[in-house]
């Protein structure tokens, strides 16, 4: 949607669709936006996407948001209506699990993408050292949460595992025990107790 004729940047375009979708969006419309707030620069960027979410928000439409921006997520943290997704990776490679969860946002992973690339450990850390604490430590506590996330998750397929397995040890010990049951009424039955009184004579 570029246009040097029309003198139209990546953001203006985003701005442009964000206008219709505020001018016409109400409680039948589902609304899909990537990236928001992209474009510019990403604080002021980050600034005009909130305002633009809160304004929206009260035409109850339906629909899913994608960003990087951690101002979007603490919005919708802590406003009725919205809530956070994240899909999950397994941390020791990055690779993903092709898993959403939902409840809370999910890290960007930006710093450790850039060391599993191999940039220079030396440039990370200058880059950190430009973010401030506040970011850095929001985006650390992401990836701590999805980690123990993926641990809990871990621990609950192992639960249901263990849990498959006991219940079926337990139905093979109600089979036995009612085949057993079953013996012992025989045994116990008076024409059997006849019968077996007359083998025995019988081997005698």
């Amino acid at each position: 949607d570029q246009s040097i004729e029309y003198e139209l940047s990546t953001f203006s375009s985003r701005l442009m669709k964000m206008k219709y979708f505020l001018e016409f969006a109400d409680e039948q419309t589902i609304v899909f936006i990537d990236e928001f707030g992209t474009g510019s620069d990403p604080d002021l960027g980050g600034a005009l996407a909130e305002v633009m979410l809160e304004d929206l928000i009260k035409k109850k439409p339906y629909g899913m948001i994608t960003t990087h921006y951690n101002n979007i997520k603490v919005f919708a943290e802590n406003t009725p209506g919205m809530s956070n997704g994240s899909m999950l990776f397994e941390l020791s490679n990055l690779s993903p699990l092709f898993t959403l969860e939902q409840g809370q946002p999910g890290s960007s992973f930006t710093f450790e993408v850039a060391s599993k690339i191999g940039l220079p450990t030396t440039l990370i850390e200058r880059a950190k050292e430009l973010v401030s604490d506040q970011k850095v430590n929001f985006d650390r506590v992401l990836v701590q949460l999805q980690a123990r996330k993926n641990e809990l998750n871990r621990k609950n397929r192992q639960l249901s595992k263990n849990q498959k397995e006991l219940s079926n040890e337990l139905q093979r010990t109600k089979d036995e025990f009612d085949y057993l049951q079953n013996k012992l009424e025989q045994l116990n039955d008076p024409e059997n107790q006849k019968r077996i009184e007359q083998g025995r004579k019988y081997i005698r």
